[in-house]
């Protein structure tokens, strides 16, 4: 039932600069922003969403709110962990987000190769982890019929005390 991802929403302190560095750095078009006082559990909070398009239609929406203090890192969650991973066409494309972040002062990791993608990672200038993965290799109906016995495999060997 469910067809894609509309949007992942972010804290931001600093909404000008989010929409400046998605736009001319990564290449999202800033579509929309919604500044109201009602947010969704009926709390009146005033915020201001703003949304930025990415090429297959899905967004990211960054939320400022001036009643809250900026987001912080989660001390139980390794930095690597918590990411939003975008996809490109090619390698070409990969290559050039990676000069464009550098260009912008942003050290980035990578470029990793694994057997089916190859990705670069590296923190927005507000410290969200950002990853963006060109897939060599699109998976399959194999890969998806292992993905349960993996599953299966890594919880056995957690149970047993293994890993």
């Amino acid at each position: 039932m469910l067809k894609g991802i509309d949007h992942v929403g972010y804290r931001c302190s600093e909404p000008r600069k989010v929409v400046e560095f998605y736009t001319k750095v990564l290449g999202a078009e800033f579509i929309r922003a919604v500044s109201a006082s009602k947010v969704s559990t009926g709390e009146d909070i005033p915020h201001i969403n703003i949304f930025l398009r990415l090429e297959d239609g899905s967004m990211l929406d960054f939320v400022d709110s001036p009643y809250f203090k900026p987001a912080v890192h989660d001390p139980n969650t390794p930095s690597w962990v918590k990411h939003i991973a975008m996809r490109v066409d090619s390698e070409d494309d990969l290559f050039e987000i990676k000069r464009r972040v550098e260009a912008s002062g942003l050290q980035v990791d990578g470029p990793v190769a694994r057997p089916r993608n190859i990705g670069i990672y590296f923190f927005d200038p507000f410290g969200n982890r950002l990853e963006v993965t060109y897939e060599r290799i699109p998976q399959t109906e194999k890969d998806k019929a292992q993905a349960y016995e993996i599953l299966d495999k890594w919880e056995h060997d957690k149970a047993q005390g293994r890993l």
